[in-house]
């Protein structure tokens, strides 16, 4: 049985950002810029992160799919023919490899298996974050912001099967960083 939709319990976006009013994130934009606590942004929300901080959302008439490429005939990638205009998509249990160490990785190995379910990328890492992970598909897979425990991941931690976990120690991971959080507030 072919899966034309992402599993149930995805966190993400479904759609295309040109398909949506920018104001409709202004909100979003908001918190993302004013809370100070802990925040996870997955997939498409990871995307939105790197919007939010490469430009202000509020003088952006558009936001566009950033694709990660174009599929060409010599490309050995995975396909799924004739969806999304021949792009590249994203979609099973792929490595992904931690460039720079940081609570959200604790006990997790360089090299983790997390599941992915996209087409679009952050294309450049937004001012104030540093790069946590990469992939052989995307370049930012994981970041962070430099001041404030902000994160962003492109693959999905929530969607973790046996033998397939590493998702969920990394949700583990950011469940004790709100911990901490917490209890170095009080």
């Amino acid at each position: 049985m072919r899966r034309t939709s992402a599993p149930k319990g995805y966190c993400g976006f479904g759609g295309h950002w040109q398909d949506r009013k920018v104001e409709w994130f202004w909100g979003m934009d908001e918190v993302l810029h004013q809370a100070d606590l802990p925040i996870i942004c997955c997939c498409g929300s990871h995307q939105l992160l790197g919007f939010s901080f490469s430009r202000d959302l509020h003088q952006t008439p558009l936001l566009c799919d950033e694709p990660m490429g174009k599929l060409l005939p010599e490309n050995d990638r995975p396909r799924r023919a004739g969806e999304l205009g021949g792009y590249f998509v994203a979609e099973g249990f792929y490595p992904i490899r931690r460039t720079k160490d940081d609570p959200l990785f604790n006990s997790l190995p360089e090299t983790m298996l997390m599941r992915c379910w996209h087409y679009c990328e952050v294309k450049d890492l937004p001012p104030g974050f540093e790069l946590l992970a990469t992939s052989g598909q995307y370049g930012i897979e994981a970041m962070r912001h430099k001041s404030r425990p902000v994160y962003g991941t492109q693959f999905h931690p929530e969607f973790y099967e046996a033998p397939f976990l590493d998702g969920c120690t990394l949700l583990h991971n950011f469940a004790g960083i709100v911990n901490d959080f917490w209890s170095q507030r009080s």
